[in-house]
């Protein structure tokens, strides 16, 4: 957790002693456009984001109830030592979850950088929230010490 702040924050000062403290947007991935719909105005950049994200979301609950491989995530999430049990690898199994969630991840931190800008301590906040609801959970997993 700490190396993941510390590269958080080398990478924040870095790009504001590149680019300089004034916030600037990022390059426009859906264009500009708008779309009014009653009272609502509707960006092209939340139009997109939402797009992306449903078709990410369909495309992995297909795959996961269609493939084999989702077969295997499932069977793992449900009872791992069962699952390993029938010959199911539960470490290959996973690292296919790890390689799923980090490329929805990925795709949801290039999807937010068009409404997110850069600031000094923009990792901080994040990764805070992150560590203290990871003790809750970890404190909560211990039982009457």
């Amino acid at each position: 957790m700490i190396a993941t702040l510390a590269i958080s924050l080398i990478g924040s000062q870095t790009f504001l002693m590149i680019f300089g403290p004034t916030s600037k947007s990022l390059p426009d991935i859906f264009g500009r456009w708008k779309l009014k719909f009653l009272d609502i105005t509707l960006t092209a950049d939340k139009i997109g984001i939402v797009a992306c994200s449903v078709t990410m979301l369909i495309v992995a609950v297909a795959w996961m109830r269609s493939s084999r491989r989702g077969l295997e995530i499932r069977a793992m999430m449900m009872n791992p030592h069962a699952a390993s049990i029938v010959g199911i690898g539960i470490r290959r199994t996973g690292l296919y979850v790890m390689a799923l969630t980090g490329a929805m991840t990925g795709l949801a931190s290039v999807l937010l950088s068009q409404t997110y800008y850069i600031a000094p301590f923009s990792g901080l906040t994040p990764l805070i929230k992150a560590y203290l609801s990871r003790c809750a959970a970890g404190l909560a997993l211990c039982r009457g010490q």
